[in-house]
């Protein structure tokens, strides 16, 4: 009930009934359409579902919204690894995995000298946030963008012995409809921990109002010998959604800091 809660607030924190749409897109995925509501946002929907939001304005465009702003957990998990890197010898600049592109929001929670690394099965995706998003152009940060499925593509990486060593791998692909569950067996965890920094950080957005699917990924990282912790936030701003995040890691040092 609590989770319904919160996803009926995703409603009310970007009404898209206000919205008009000015272009739609149709794929082997389903329609998505690109709404806007000037001057306020610019929203991706898909389905029922919202999958990415930006300001239009010029002093606003680079502000991370929707599921992925600052105060969300991955906005807070993130801003403390930066943070205990800082307290290392040597600073060094994050390379992130992330399943999943969405409008590209999550390039705008990268810096100067880090990498970003997309897997997106849908090549309509990628024209959407290219197109009518610029979190992908403002970024700081070196990106790619591989096309296909993100299991797939790990795995054969995998088989040539390339192995990314990310920092922190995002999974964000679970907030539709339709949930990829290919994506959240005991198979691709080992493969997510595979393509794993030693000290990295496995971080799932598991936002739906469908499934409690935190406590799957918290039961598979249990399996994994990983240790989990669960970040639930509302938005704190209008441009802002509810969210819910489970972040797995081996590294303590991160947890117990999250922790405090």
């Amino acid at each position: 009930m609590l989770l319904l809660a919160i996803a009926g607030g995703l409603a009310g924190d970007i009404h898209l009934k206000q919205n008009k749409a000015f272009a739609s897109s149709r794929s082997f995925f389903g329609i998505t359409h690109i709404l806007h509501n000037p001057p306020a946002l610019r929203v991706v929907q898909h389905g029922r579902m919202i999958h990415g939001a930006q300001s239009p304005r010029v002093n606003g465009r680079k502000i991370p919204t929707s599921y992925y702003e600052r105060n969300s957990g991955l906005g807070i998990v993130l801003a403390e690894y930066r943070r205990l890197q800082n307290d290392q010898p040597i600073n060094k600049p994050l390379r992130i995995g992330v399943v999943g592109l969405g409008v590209g929001t999550i390039a705008a929670l990268a810096q100067s000298g880090d990498s970003l690394r997309f897997y997106e099965i849908d090549s309509d995706v990628e024209r959407i946030a290219r197109e009518y998003f610029s979190f992908i152009d403002d970024s700081a940060a070196s990106i790619d963008v591989v096309l296909g499925d993100a299991r797939i593509m790990l795995d054969h990486e995998a088989q040539k012995g390339v192995f990314q060593n990310f920092y922190i791998l995002i999974i964000d692909a679970f907030n539709s409809d339709a949930v990829p569950m290919h994506l959240l067996t005991r198979e691709p965890m080992r493969l997510y921990d595979a393509h794993l920094n030693p000290h990295g950080l496995l971080a799932f957005q598991v936002s739906n109002i469908h499934l409690n699917l935190g406590a799957v990924v918290q039961g598979l990282a249990a399996d994994a010998g990983q240790q989990a912790i669960r970040l639930s936030t509302l938005g704190s701003d209008p441009i802002a959604l509810s969210s819910d995040w489970v972040f797995a890691t081996r590294n303590s040092q991160l947890l117990e800091s999250e922790a405090r």
